[in-house]
């Protein structure tokens, strides 16, 4: 179980600064990081995360979770399981809902939460609303972290929403409704 006391930890002496091979910060970044606030209530709904299939680092990750899968050890090929928290890279996005949408399926995971875009019209977003699942649009567009609990400087340009899969609905509903719609 997620306590108000791992959440406070979480925020403490994780941000980071990255330096190229020749001395200069690196601001540029293609990493868009779910931030804390929804995060904690991600926590609260689920009660913990045993999996963050997307991570950001083993070392220093993002999503407080039991285990993690970044970038090198490639989430897409290997099983997920238990509670699962996913905000995946949005350039292969379909490739990581049908992940989801088959780990699901395969009873593999107990529950879990999505984190994207709200791209209607494409073809997973209509997968995802196929599934026996929930959804909510949030009503306010999110502001990701560039790093650690770093804010980005812009809030998305897009809005967002989060698939809900698993035993407790009512659950997700009554953590998540003050958030936003959900279907």
């Amino acid at each position: 179980m997620i306590t108000d006391e791992h959440i406070a930890n979480s925020r403490r002496g994780r941000q980071q600064v990255r330096v190229d091979h020749i001395g200069h910060t690196n601001t540029k970044t293609n990493t868009y990081l779910t931030p804390i606030p929804l995060l904690e209530v991600v926590y609260r709904c689920l009660g913990r995360v045993d999996l963050d299939p997307c991570s950001n680092s083993q070392t220093s990750p993002q999503v407080i979770a039991d285990r993690y899968y970044t970038e090198h050890e490639n989430g897409l090929v290997w099983p997920w399981y238990g509670r699962v928290f996913a905000n995946p890279p949005y350039k292969t996005v379909g490739n990581w809902t049908k992940k989801f949408i088959g780990e699901y399926e395969r009873g593999h995971m107990q529950e879990g939460i999505y984190l994207v875009a709200a791209s209607t019209e494409t073809k997973w977003y209509q997968e995802l609303l196929a599934m026996d699942s929930l959804v909510c649009h949030l009503s306010k567009r999110l502001w990701f972290d560039s790093d650690i609990g770093v804010p980005c400087k812009e809030q998305a340009r897009f809005g967002s929403v989060l698939f809900y899969v698993g035993h407790r609905p009512e659950r997700f509903r009554a953590y998540f409704v003050p958030l936003g719609q959900i279907r």
